[in-house]
C-alpha cells in the first residue's frame, strides 16, 4: 500500500516548491493533511530569491515517518530558465533533476532529465505554442530501458 509514497511525497515537494517561488524574495512554509486512507503528512520549508536566481527546502513527512527533502533552484535570464533539483527520501532513495525552459516566437521549449538509483531515468524534450487563443503542446519522455511515451494536445479559449 506505501510503495507508492515516494512518488507520492516527491510530487508534493515539487509542486509546492514550484508555488513557492511566486511568494517573494524569502519565505517559509509548512502545512499538513490526511490522505484518503487516514495516514497524515506534514511539510516545512523555505526559499529565497535574489539576482535572478531563486532557491528553496522542502521536507515532507508523510505516513509511517517516511520522508523527502527537496533542495532546488531556478536561474532565469534573457528568456530562458534552467533549474535543478536532488530529492533524498528515506532509506537512501532519491533522484537529481535539471532542466530548461526558453521563450522564443511564441513558443515555449522545454528539455530536461532526471537520474535515480540504480541508474534509472529519463530525458524529456517538449514545446508549447500559442496563437490566436489556442495553444498545442507536446512532448515525448524516454527512459533508460526503452520506455518512453509522446503526449500531445490542444487547448482553446472559449
Amino acid at each position: 500500500m506505501y510503495k507508492y509514497a515516494p512518488l507520492a511525497i516527491a510530487a508534493v515537494l515539487i509542486v509546492a516548491g514550484a508555488g513557492a517561488a511566486h511568494a517573494g524574495p524569502s519565505w517559509s512554509r509548512s502545512g499538513g493533511g490526511t490522505g484518503p486512507n487516514g495516514g497524515s503528512w506534514s511539510s516545512s520549508g523555505g526559499g529565497s530569491c535574489s539576482g535572478g536566481r531563486c532557491s528553496s527546502s522542502q521536507t515532507v513527512t508523510g505516513p509511517r515517518g517516511y520522508s523527502a527533502t527537496r533542495n532546488g533552484s531556478v536561474t532565469c535570464s534573457g528568456g530562458s530558465c534552467t533549474h535543478g533539483a536532488t530529492v533524498q527520501g528515506s532509506g537512501g532513495y532519491g533522484y537529481t533533476r535539471s532542466g530548461t525552459a526558453t521563450y522564443s516566437g511564441g513558443t515555449v521549449t522545454t528539455s530536461g532529465s532526471a537520474q535515480g538509483a540504480y541508474g534509472r531515468g529519463y530525458t524529456r524534450s517538449g514545446s508549447t505554442t500559442c496563437a490566436g487563443g489556442t495553444c498545442t503542446t507536446g512532448a515525448t519522455v524516454q527512459g533508460n530501458y526503452g520506455h518512453g511515451w509522446t503526449r500531445s494536445g490542444t487547448v482553446t479559449r472559449y
